[in-house]
């Protein structure tokens, strides 16, 4: 009996990744040649350790600098972040800092700092980045590429750096991973995976789904929940910008528990995708994880067949290497393939904490409790 619910379990996942790894050959590089205002949205809160970094990286752009705007949201900080941006703004009339509105019982801090953001912008495009993060010299020119004129949402790449050990190494190929995920979702044009620090969008097309009205309240979402209703509920389309040069560089946890908290933290939003398909899918490779996690229990009870558990367990690995390959190829981090197999292990107990945490809304995050 749980050898065939296992060996379901397995197909699903590998079809799943298949289905993400094909979407990766039908991504297209952007061919958009004008060039427009933007207007770079950046919520912080107790960042001054890397707001310089992150203004500094903007103010290197090759895009023109009179397109660019940039709005700083000081998120309520208790550090000198304001006191760093208002310096940087008195010296370039690019940077504009604004300070967040009163915290709303119930509401998402960030995202009501990017709506305001939003709401002050003067410019049609709407960049979202993080303020611990750094920018390529291309990044501006490489995105708005992106935007042709049915283009709502351009999707750009993350990935982490300076790793220090080999904790930070394994997340940066975990990293990987998910954003080369929701890079074939994309390509599929069923669009799943998104994140804010590398995120740009019409005002038009934030406003056609009313922002981010009805998940408000959830902690996280200002970007996989917002694309996902753009693509569902509006006719614009989604693009992902496969060009390492369009990436934002951020940096990994540097503990387990900040790790943990910032996987649950994530996972927190997936009881109220849109679509019940994948919340059903994502359910079934939660139950994948767990039987690969029990196996060896399973095995011992004689619940489980040590060769179905082989077949599944090794169909996963070459499956994930496959679309892996393809991704630290995308990325120009191949360097990262060594920890493939070591990350494959690890995946399992972390996969199975941070949804349980996530759904049950045990996570800290910016010093609160959820």
């Amino acid at each position: 009996m749980l050898n065939g619910i296992f060996l379901l379990l397995s197909l699903v996942y590998c079809g799943v990744i298949l289905f993400f790894y094909l979407g990766l050959f039908r991504l297209k590089s952007g061919s958009n040649p004008n060039q427009f205002s933007v207007s770079i949205i950046i919520p912080a809160r107790n960042e001054a350790k890397n707001i310089t970094t992150c203004l500094n990286s903007l103010l290197k752009q090759t895009y023109p600098a009179e397109f660019i705007q940039i709005i700083v949201i000081d998120d309520h900080s208790t550090d000198q972040t304001a006191q760093i941006v208002q310096s940087f703004s008195e010296r370039d009339n690019r940077i504009r800092l604004l300070s967040a509105d009163p915290r709303e019982p119930g509401k998402s801090p960030k995202k009501m700092a990017i709506k305001k953001g939003i709401e002050f912008s003067r410019n049609e495009f709407i960049f979202t980045i993080d303020a611990d993060c750094e920018v390529t010299p291309e990044w501006l020119t490489k995105m708005v590429r992106y935007f042709e004129a049915d283009v709502g949402v351009v999707v750009g790449p993350v990935s982490y750096h300076h790793e220090k050990n080999l904790f930070q190494k394994l997340q940066s190929l975990e990293f990987l991973g998910l954003v080369i995920a929701g890079a074939g979702s994309i390509g599929m044009n069923r669009p799943i995976i998104a994140n804010g620090a590398n995120l740009a969008y019409r005002k038009m097309a934030f406003h056609d789904v009313g922002g981010f009205t009805s998940f408000e309240n959830i902690a996280s979402g200002d970007d996989d929940l917002l694309v996902q209703k753009i693509a569902h509920a509006t006719k614009w389309k989604i693009r992902f910008a496969a060009d390492h040069q369009a990436r934002v560089r951020t940096h990994s946890a540097e503990t387990i528990r900040q790790f943990l908290n910032q996987r649950a933290r994530w996972a927190s939003k997936s009881l109220i995708y849109p679509n019940f398909g994948l919340k059903l899918v994502l359910i079934l490779i939660y139950l994948f994880y767990g039987f690969l996690f029990l196996a060896g229990l399973f095995i011992s009870l004689k619940l489980l067949t040590p060769i179905f558990v082989s077949i599944g367990f090794l169909s996963k690995i070459i499956i994930d290497f496959f679309i892996m390959i393809k991704g630290c190829n995308i990325l120009k981090r191949k360097d990262l393939l060594s920890y493939f197999l070591l990350t494959e292990i690890l995946q399992i107990p972390y996969i199975l904490y941070a949804g349980a945490a996530g759904v049950l809304g045990n996570f800290h995050w910016k010093e609160q409790k959820h």
